[in-house]
């Protein structure tokens, strides 16, 4: 499963306590997900992909089982199921090594105009395949 090596961040004023600037919230901590899967979905496309326009985030479900703060954290990837248009990734934040948040995210590949979805090449799905591993991230602790 790819891994990629982020800095969570706090957008918060600056006037504000050190204990709050510490905390990652959880849109700051979707943002570096985001930045995490977009880069392995390029990398698994060999540059020929633009996250930003040839895809839609239709669905996101998280769960966050520990707090994440400002400092270095590790975001894993993997692909969970592969439709004609659609796919599902896992995708896992690691802070100091505990697993503290897990997602599901479901992205679809549009068409010009971004207004219908468009059909996954024979090349991306057998480069989705490479980061498809049943139950990989339902074993790590």
């Amino acid at each position: 499963m790819p891994r990629v090596a982020v800095t969570l961040h706090n957008n918060a004023p600056r006037d504000l306590p050190e204990h709050i600037h510490r905390h990652v919230p959880h849109y700051c901590a979707l943002e570096a997900a985001t930045h995490a899967w977009n880069r392995v979905l390029v990398d698994a496309f060999d540059g020929e992909f633009d996250p930003v326009t040839d895809i839609a985030l239709v669905n996101v479900n998280s769960n966050f089982s520990g707090e994440l703060f400002t400092d270095a954290a590790e975001v894993g990837v993997e692909v969970a199921k592969i439709g004609t248009t659609s796919v599902t990734l896992r995708v896992e934040i690691v802070q100091g090594g505990t697993r503290a948040a897990d997602l599901s995210v479901t992205l679809v590949q549009v068409g010009d105009g971004r207004t219908v979805s468009r059909p996954w090449s024979p090349e991306q799905i057998v480069s989705l395949e490479a980061l498809h591993r049943p139950g990989a991230l339902a074993d790590r602790v």
